[in-house]
């Protein structure tokens, strides 16, 4: 994708929102619609975004951050902030707080900063007599995916495939490759443990070197990529689901 070309993110009304309360087996998550345009035009595909969070318009170090390889349906895409980054407890203590947005490689983020009003203070609300909220989320560590097939790490740095659970929300990410030779469709890449199963066959389009490879996720908890192009290489990231 030609990241210099993408001209506009735009912030929809209503779509930052929290996702999490005291009380729900849920994590600490804010939802975010936004809106890319490529030479005037809706963009289709996907991109690799930057979300920092600061405290003020013009500060140069943000409080926080992550990237996440998203995908654009006629210019709209949704991320769930903190899905691959946790918030920092003292993220949301203090005053205002700003979101800033930047595409694939380019140098400056998008202007102006998205102010983040009171929904995302909401996050730091989940206190019950000094205990912090998620002491009851009881969120897993991550943990390695558990390859089959002759599938691993794609290693050279990247980010390895683990997985782990917050409440009842499996998160997958990192990147495998196939060990011998390029991905065939139909492929099981691996199978998730009981208790990681999704509680029916799930769908889910991922990056897969230069266009988007189908993956489905049974109730057997196998990841099995459906459709690919040819190439050694997956990416996991981005996908999550529900186990109820």
């Amino acid at each position: 994708m030609k990241t210099a070309r993408i001209l506009k993110v735009s912030l929809i009304l209503g779509i930052i929102s929290v996702t999490a309360t005291v009380g729900q087996d849920v994590p600490q998550l804010i939802n975010y619609q936004g809106y890319l345009m490529e030479d005037g035009q809706p963009y289709e595909g996907y991109a690799q975004i930057t979300f920092s969070i600061y405290d003020g318009t013009e500060v140069a170090t943000p409080l926080w951050s992550e990237t996440q390889t998203v995908t654009v349906t006629k210019g709209y895409y949704n991320v769930l902030l903190g899905s691959l980054t946790s918030f920092p407890d003292t993220l949301f203590v203090g005053s205002e707080r700003y979101l800033g947005i930047k595409v694939g490689t380019e140098e400056e983020e998008m202007a102006p900063r998205v102010r983040i009003a009171s929904v995302g203070f909401a996050l730091n609300a989940d206190r019950l007599d000094g205990q912090d909220g998620s002491d009851f989320l009881f969120p897993t560590n991550w943990t390695a995916f558990p390859f089959a097939n002759g599938y691993g790490n794609y290693g050279l740095g990247h980010q390895s495939p683990q997985y782990r659970k917050i409440g009842d929300i499996v998160y997958l990410r990192g990147l495998l490759k196939d060990l011998d030779s390029a991905i065939a469709a139909g492929s099981t890449v691996g199978t998730l443990p009981a208790g990681f199963r999704p509680p029916a066959r799930l769908l889910f389009s991922q990056g897969g070197h230069t266009q988007m490879s189908r993956v489905d996720i049974d109730t057997a908890g196998n990841v099995i990529v459906i459709t690919t192009q040819g190439y050694n290489w997956l990416s996991l990231d981005g996908i999550m689901f529900s186990t109820q």
